[in-house]
Formats: structure tokens, C-alpha cells, sequence
């Protein structure tokens, strides 16, 4: 009778054979199991890799284990929310959570379950232009009611089959005459901006020299207080000073 070897596996907590846990491995791989589901421990495991490549087609282990981060990464990636971020066992059209689709949701009607118009998100939403660099080259996109541009690069990476990378969008260098088209603009409205400000400090300074216009602001009172007599003080209980008269101090 053959023996049975068994080893140890932490995933599952369990003992099993190798045929086993490449079995369990392959299931993971023909279908993508949910986080419920009992397989879904098994996903993106090196150990299993290595024991479904074993046999007929022998396969490195640190090789496995390499394939196996790499799926792990687009398995979690795909299951991630890219506004809030979060992992999410349903994503609407395969881009939001429920949560979140129900705010862009009533950001689109205008008003969300009790009537009044929504006001946090459609103050965060605006449109984003940033290059993006993979292996069919570098071309630019522009998202459009995003958060940020956070929420953009998860986008991408969600559907990205192999390695990204982002970069912002250099305006494209004058020179010649349209170099000097636009030195000219600004020098002019560095000008008139100059002119403003002077013009404003004129009228200022004219208003505060003119006869008068300190009338405008606020003057401090002057008033003249008087304390009770040493001899009134002496016989009579002690009396508050009082006032007697007040005057403005622009007079």
C-alpha cells in the first residue's frame, strides 16, 4: 500500500497532498473565487503554484511564487474601490462601490434620498489630464468627474494588463514668434497689474489726505471722569467715579 504524504498548509489549516492543493490551485485559476467562497484562500498561493506546475510541466518555485504576487496584486487590485479606495466584493459596472456610485448618482439627478441637493462630492469632482505610459506607448487621458487624480490611476491600473506608469502633461514649448507673442502678453498684463495696484494706492492716499476724511473712521472717546471728594469720602460710603462729560476725539 503506498504511503500518503501529507504536509502542512497555512492557508487552509489543514493537512493535504500535493494532487490536493494543485487541484485546489487550478479551481482558483479557471474562476476567480470570491472572498466567500472556501477557495478563496488558495488564490495567488506560491505553494500551490508550484505543486500545479509540478509533473508534466515542472515549474521553478521562484518563479511560482512570482506568478503568484503577480496575480494576487491584479486579483486585489480589481476588487478595489477607486475613489474610496476600499475592497469591495461588488463594483457597479466593474468601477465603484455601491457606496460610491450611490453619491455620483445623486450628484447626476440633483438630489439624493431626502430631496436636498447633494453638496460634499460635486465640490471634490473635476477633470484630470495626466500621460500614461505602458507597453502600447505613451498617450495622454483626460477623466472627467473623478476625485482626483488618484482615482484616475486606479482606473487605469484596474484594467492595465502589465506594468504602468504616469507622468503630468508638459505644455508644449514656444519658440520663434510665438515665443515672443507670449513674452509680450505677459509683460502686458504684468503692466497693467502694476498700473492697478498704483491706481489703488492713489485713490487711498487721496482719501485719507483729503479735508475731512478722517471724519469716516472711528475715533476714540475722551472722557472725563470725576471721583468723589476726600471729605464726601471720609463720612459717606465709598461712591463709583461718574461720568460728567464725553467728547469725540475728531472734534
Amino acid at each position: 500500500m503506498a504511503e500518503i504524504v501529507l504536509f502542512r498548509c497555512d492557508r487552509r489549516s489543514a493537512s493535504l497532498t500535493k494532487a490536493a492543493c494543485a487541484k485546489f490551485y487550478l479551481a482558483t485559476v479557471k474562476k476567480r473565487p470570491e472572498p466567500w467562497d472556501s477557495l478563496f484562500k488558495c488564490r495567488s498561493c506560491p505553494v500551490g503554484a508550484a505543486h500545479a506546475g509540478g509533473g508534466t510541466t515542472p515549474i521553478d518555485d521562484a518563479k511560482a511564487r512570482e506568478a503568484a504576487a503577480r496575480q494576487q496584486v491584479i486579483d486585489e487590485w480589481k476588487s478595489v474601490c477607486p475613489r474610496c479606495l476600499r475592497l469591495s466584493a461588488r463594483l457597479i459596472k466593474g468601477n465603484l462601490c455601491v457606496s460610491c456610485y450611490n453619491r455620483s448618482r445623486e450628484v447626476e439627478v440633483g438630489k439624493n434620498r431626502k430631496g436636498s441637493a447633494p453638496k460634499l462630492l460635486p465640490s471634490r469632482l473635476c477633470t484630470v489630464t495626466m500621460r500614461i505610459i505602458d507597453a502600447s506607448g505613451s498617450r495622454v487621458e483626460n477623466f472627467t468627474n473623478v476625485t482626483g487624480s488618484v482615482e484616475a490611476m486606479v482606473q487605469v491600473a484596474k484594467k492595465a494588463a502589465g506594468p504602468v506608469a504616469f507622468g503630468r502633461v508638459v505644455p508644449v514649448v514656444l519658440a520663434g514668434d510665438a515665443l515672443e507673442q507670449w513674452c509680450s502678453s505677459v509683460e502686458r498684463q504684468q503692466a497693467e497689474r502694476v498700473r492697478a495696484e498704483r491706481r489703488a494706492w492713489r485713490l487711498d492716499r487721496d482719501r485719507r489726505h483729503r479735508p475731512g476724511a478722517m471724519r469716516a473712521c472711528p475715533a476714540a472717546v475722551v472722557v472725563q471722569v470725576v471721583a468723589p471728594s476726600p471729605a464726601r469720602r471720609k463720612h459717606q460710603r465709598r461712591q463709583p467715579a461718574r461720568v460728567e462729560s464725553w467728547a469725540d476725539a475728531a472734534d
